[in-house]
């Protein structure tokens, strides 16, 4: 009689969140991006990156979770904008967080009346929310 152990294992994409900044959040100057990530058993994390509307944001990743990263937000355009984190484990495996719609606010100028308040932002937001649902 003959036997054989196979090793079977399940490899899951990597799970990963953003912590900080919350949603909706006004950003400036240097900002600290605070991200968690895991990874199935059977693999490990191998490294986790930031995206900002979709394009990775060059030097801006770690080996490890939780991580903490530190953007320069001047790099960008003032205005409305998505922040998300992909994490990469050892077999090559991708997960990306949800989307952290975050306002770029370095000119000191939003572009809103003086007496609104921040409504014309809320608006903005909800605007563009509704613009990314539909694209999925």
């Amino acid at each position: 009689m003959h036997s054989a152990v196979i090793h079977l294992r399940t490899l899951l994409q990597p799970v990963v969140h953003i912590l900080d900044p919350l949603p909706y959040s006004n950003v400036s100057g240097i900002v600290r991006v605070s991200v968690t990530a895991g990874a199935s058993l059977g693999t490990t994390l191998s490294r986790i990156e930031l995206y900002l509307d979709d394009g990775k944001i060059q030097g801006l990743q770690a080996l490890s979770s939780p991580a903490l990263l530190t953007w320069n937000t001047t790099s960008v355009n003032d205005g409305p904008h998505y922040l998300s984190a992909r994490a990469t484990d050892a077999e090559g495996n991708q997960g990306s967080s949800a989307g952290v719609a975050i306002w770029v606010q370095n000119g000191g100028f939003c572009g809103c009346s003086s007496d609104a308040g921040g409504w014309e932002s809320l608006a903005l937001f909800g605007l563009l929310a509704a613009i990314r649902r539909r694209k999925r």
